[in-house]
């Protein structure tokens, strides 16, 4: 991103494969009145979710929205989206502790993908309604990884 952004200015990402899209409400620095409020990551096996054939199970439930299984189970190899979901559900709870006393349960925090494909958090609490979040979510054979920001007003 090597430009630098003018006053009231939006940062543009381009990993909508080649759409442009606005995250003006992430953006943080001094011209935006905004920061950096908390990061997190976390990483598991997707060997952990390989016995989950059912999207009924009761653990499943507890943990994944209805909308968050049905992505996951329409997907050929579920047990790699369920871990890369279950990671970034993780490292939000990482990144909100990083400011906050708060801990939400994992069926408040939805990982949903835009359009264009690229995921998204949805927070289900009033007291993050301000913030902007940023998730990024990869896996291979073996593991799923997540890294979350978090930004704010700044006081």
């Amino acid at each position: 991103m090597g430009i630098m952004p003018e006053k009231n200015a939006c940062l543009y990402s381009m990993a909508g494969f080649g759409r442009e899209e606005a995250l003006c409400g992430l953006m943080a620095g001094p011209r935006t009145g905004r920061r950096i409020l908390g990061v997190g990551v976390d990483i598991e096996g997707i060997r952990r979710f390989e016995g989950y054939r059912n999207r009924s199970d009761p653990f499943l439930g507890s943990v994944f929205t209805d909308a968050e299984l049905a992505y996951c189970f329409g997907k050929e190899y579920p047990p790699s989206h369920l871990a890369a979901r279950f990671a970034a559900k993780e490292a939000v709870r990482k990144a909100i502790l990083s400011f906050s006393p708060l801990v939400l349960p994992f069926r408040a925090i939805e990982i949903l993908n835009r359009q264009n494909g690229a995921p998204s958090v949805h927070v289900s609490h009033e007291a993050l309604e301000d913030h902007g979040m940023l998730v990024s979510l990869s896996h291979s054979a073996e593991y799923a990884i997540a890294f979350v920001v978090i930004s704010g007003d700044a006081e």
